[in-house]
Order: structure tokens, then sequence, then C-alpha cells
């Protein structure tokens, strides 16, 4: 038969014979190179996939630009929404890094959002100097930029240093 149940108000001290107890975490068991290497890894991906961003969405504004300049149709070439497209995965992916470790988007978020977005708007003849100084991979590299860099450097700034805090260091509840 079933063994009877203690009172509730028994204060006995009971001890039950446990073949297994659960430890602490040892944290020196762990070794300090996979956090580094995790924090490396995620700030060379946001490192590296901010200006191939910034450099397809130069690419597509430009193409746009020209387009509607030129043909003026309304719709825009596949190729150019393909490289919209591209630019915006990118971006995205630079923010996942911050599941990784919150580090890359943080300082991928300073690097190239933040930095050119207060050059922007403290001394824009520089700016724009020194963006067409950018050697060229295809004609007028950087005139896409010089118009939609108001616009695209905050949000970039927004998405990554948003995506820092909401990801590793928001705490736990």
């Amino acid at each position: 038969m079933a063994e009877p149940l203690p009172p509730l108000d028994d204060t006995t001290d009971r001890t039950t014979d446990r073949t297994t107890t659960p430890t602490a975490y040892d944290s020196s068991r762990s070794s300090g190179g996979v956090s580094a290497s995790r924090h490396l890894t995620s700030v060379l991906l946001a490192l590296l996939l901010v200006p191939a961003a910034y450099a397809l969405a130069d690419y597509s504004s430009k193409g746009a630009l020209v387009d509607i300049a030129t043909l003026g149709q309304g719709r825009l070439p596949t190729e150019v929404i393909v490289t919209m497209a591209a630019s915006a995965a990118c971006f995205l992916a630079a923010a996942a890094a911050g599941r990784i470790s919150a580090l890359g988007p943080l300082v991928a978020g300073l690097v190239w959002g933040a930095g050119p977005t207060v050059w922007l708007m403290l001394d824009y003849s520089s700016y724009n100097e020194r963006l067409l100084d950018i050697p060229n991979f295809y004609d007028g590299l950087g005139l896409g930029l010089l118009t939609a860099g108001f616009a695209l450097f905050p949000a970039v700034t927004g998405l990554l240093l948003g995506a820092a805090f909401a990801g590793r260091w928001r705490g736990s509840r």
C-alpha cells in the first residue's frame, strides 16, 4: 500500500535517497576561447556584411534613379529589385549576427552606421569628396549614397544598435 501523506504542519526533516544530485555550473571547465571566437565571428560578419550591403544599396539606388530619369516607366527593372533585396538581406544578416554575439551589431552599428551619419550631418562637403574618391568598380560608384545616405545611415544605425541591445543583453526575466 501507499505510504500515508504527512500532515501539512509537520516540520520534521525528511530526507530522500537520491541517486543523482544536480550540480552547479562549473565555470572553470569552460574555455574562454569559445566565447572569444563567438564575439570575433559576430564582429567580422557584421563588419563585412554592412559594407557589402552599402555597395549593393548604392548600385541599386543609382540604377533606380537612372531608370526613373531616363525611362520613366514607373516600374523598376528586375535587376534593380534583386539588388535591393540582396542589400536588405545583407543588412538583416548583419543584424542577425547579434544572435551569435551582441558585440557584432554594436560595433558595426557604431562604425558603419553612427559614424557615417555624424560625418554626413556635420561635414557634407567632406563626405561628398571622399565618397567620390572611392575606386570605381562600376560606373558612378557612390552616387546612390550621396542621395540615399541621409536616410540609409541612420536606419542602419537603428537596425544594428537595436539588434545589439535587444539580442543578447536584454537580460532574463
